[in-house]
């Protein structure tokens, strides 16, 4: 019989995210390019070889339709097998440096940091535009402020953003993914940014953990704009 790894635990640890790219457990890998990308992210009309940043990568398909896109994409990403799923998966050429101490995975207008992002130095990268795709979900309540300050600093030019989040009762289960409201978002990034609700889609197909729980809930998509 297959033994199909489940964890025991809620993930929020560095291990635990290790664990599950290990265990090929990564269910929050769309086999697809995000719908609500494809159809909110031209609304920035931003030029292209613009850098977009994305924080909490994995091996997301949606990287390769920013670069398509003539976009370059800056990634950071914890696993090192995500990364290199991701380019050997798409057939592209990469080349593995180090740099402040961490491998930095270089290929076709992508740059991709393997390391805790929390870790990396300040201003690492003249990126303008942010892509949350399941970041802030990732991140138990009590890293919020500290992932908004980090990517604050990281990319201090950022000037505008695309978030997608998942709105629900967070008393009913617990994450992740977790619960991420337009008001939670608008208090992390402060006085600085305007963040506004895009589309809200109820019990979308792909939120498949929390499908099976019962609860209701709801896919939001958020815009960021600095003042």
């Amino acid at each position: 019989m297959i033994q199909v790894f489940q964890p025991t635990e809620p993930v929020v640890a560095n291990e635990d995210w290790d664990n599950c790219w290990d265990q090929g457990f990564t269910p929050w890998q769309r086999p697809s390019w995000n719908p609500y990308l494809l159809r909110f992210f031209p609304l920035f009309d931003v030029a292209a070889e613009t850098s977009v940043l994305v924080p909490l990568c994995g091996k997301s398909r949606d990287m390769e339709w920013l670069i398509r896109r003539g976009y370059r994409v800056v990634g950071l990403e914890l696993s090192g097998l995500a990364i290199e799923e991701f380019f050997r998966e798409r057939g592209l050429e990469y080349k593995k440096t180090n740099q402040y101490g961490y491998n930095l995975w270089r290929g076709p207008n992508i740059d991709i940091w393997e390391a805790d992002m929390f870790a990396l130095p300040d201003e690492l990268t003249e990126a303008t535009v942010l892509y949350d795709r399941g970041s802030l979900v990732a991140l138990p309540p009590k890293l919020r402020e500290s992932y908004v300050v980090k990517l604050k600093t990281i990319a201090p030019d950022l000037r505008c953003g695309l978030i997608l989040g998942l709105e629900y009762d967070q008393s009913a289960i617990q994450g992740p993914p977790w619960s991420v409201s337009e008001n939670v978002v608008s208090s992390l990034w402060g006085e600085g940014f305007n963040v506004k609700t895009l589309h809200t889609q109820d019990k979308p197909e792909e939120a498949t953990r929390l499908k099976a729980t019962g609860v209701d809930y709801s896919h939001i998509t958020l815009r960021l704009d600095r003042v």
